[in-house]
């Protein structure tokens, strides 16, 4: 009986449309990195959470996508041998019916350091910006009726209507949002012609589409403004009943995120027949570019800094107690009270990780906690200035 049952049970596995919504390759900084505030001529760290979040994988050989940053050399500087060129290049898969969710991974760049501040601002602001540029493709595949009544005149229940197509997105971040359909009647064919309509719904820009060989080329056009005419084109190609369709303009050079295309049929058209569904492919190639930024303070050392600098022989990252200079991050174990200690509070917590170890605990908590926003209080590492000497980091190590 036993064996009977378990030979009647079905599996209905969960079907999953990667094919939804309009992200690509997304950026985030990873916990405090960078800091919100740092001293002057003190080390600080620079990762970033990268994602591919739609439905085109960026496999590292045909297509890559690459990583870039950029600061105010006036304030900040990068400390050479901290990062390689491969800590620049993603390549990462993207959604498919086994990972729903698109490869993720976190990515150290170089360390910066907080140059010494001069003229007479105590606490200038400058702001870090981290980019990734990439290759993508967005791919629909939907059926259309073909009406081709008006040539055999038949009486009989027609299997579809032909109508217009409305879509919200494709798992990328430029979409086709609808497809016109429009019967071209001749005595002998009808000849379908589709307006296609296309948009950026992502968070960044559309640069323009090149061979991954060029993919350096057509990023560095962020960097030259002379170079702009070169933004915000999609090359449209569409298949329709197994038949290549031509497309004008091939490249549609998008205006205020929008533009269109119309394909159509470029052989006679199909002959007389009842109204049948046909197979609709239309794939849009360009490169994308997405940033994000953070501003950062850099407060003088020299200066006292209310409850980080109490004793006039302490380091900027260490405070007086009981007669000696304590790290601030001890003292906030020790529950002193500080405004910036937050969540640090208990003996487990000390100046006892190096910048890998505090990336590898956040990352960590980033991977399981993909539905939370990551800020100071989501791991057990805390990225933030004036707590620890240089190159250390106040943590519970693991």
């Amino acid at each position: 009986m036993l064996v009977l049952n378990s030979c009647t049970q079905t599996y209905n596995p969960e079907t999953v449309n990667i094919f939804v919504g309009v992200k690509g390759v997304e950026l985030e900084f990873v916990g405090d990195s960078p800091p919100r505030e740092v001293y002057e001529n003190t080390d600080f760290p620079l990762a970033v959470f990268v994602s591919n979040e739609g439905a085109f994988s960026l496999n590292g050989s045909t297509y890559k996508g690459i990583l870039s940053y950029s600061y105010d050399s006036f304030y900040l500087s990068t400390i050479d041998g901290t990062s390689s060129q491969d800590d620049l290049n993603i390549a990462l898969e993207g959604k498919s019916y086994f990972n729903s969710k698109g490869d993720f991974e976190t990515k150290i760049l170089p360390m910066f350091r907080a140059k010494q501040i001069t003229g007479q601002r105590e606490q200038p602001t400058t702001e870090l910006f981290v980019s990734v540029c990439y290759p993508y493709k967005t791919f629909l595949s939907d059926e259309l009726c073909i009406d081709t009544s008006h040539l055999t005149q038949d009486t009989r229940a027609r299997v579809c209507d032909a109508e217009d197509k409305f879509y919200t997105g494709q798992g990328a971040p430029v979409v086709v949002t609808n497809v016109e359909l429009e019967m071209q009647v001749s005595a002998y064919a009808t000849r379908p012609s589709l307006l296609i309509k296309i948009e950026n719904k992502g968070s960044g820009m559309v640069l323009a589409p090149v061979a991954d060989s060029e993919l350096n080329k057509a990023c560095e056009v962020q960097k030259d403004s002379d170079k702009k005419q070169n933004w915000n084109k999609v090359k449209v190609s569409a298949i329709l009943s197994g038949e290549k369709l031509t497309c004008t303009p091939e490249v549609v050079n998008l205006r205020n995120e929008k533009g269109f295309s119309r394909c159509y049929l470029a052989s006679g058209g199909f002959g007389g027949s009842l109204n049948y569904y046909a197979n609709m492919i239309i794939e849009l190639d360009y490169v994308y570019s997405t940033s994000i930024s953070k501003k950062i303070d850099v407060i003088r050392s020299g200066l006292p800094v209310p409850q980080l600098i109490q004793g006039s022989d302490c380091e900027y990252w260490e405070s007086e107690y009981n007669g000696q200079c304590v790290n601030n991050c001890d003292l906030c174990a020790k529950g002193a009270g500080f405004s910036f200690c937050g969540s640090i509070t208990g003996n487990d917590w000390g100046c006892n990780c190096n910048m890998e170890e505090c990336i590898t605990q956040i990352s960590a908590y980033k991977i399981t906690q993909l539905a939370q926003p990551l800020g100071l209080k989501s791991g057990n590492c805390i990225f933030g200035p004036g707590l620890c000497q240089s190159g250390k980091y106040c943590c519970i190590k693991q």
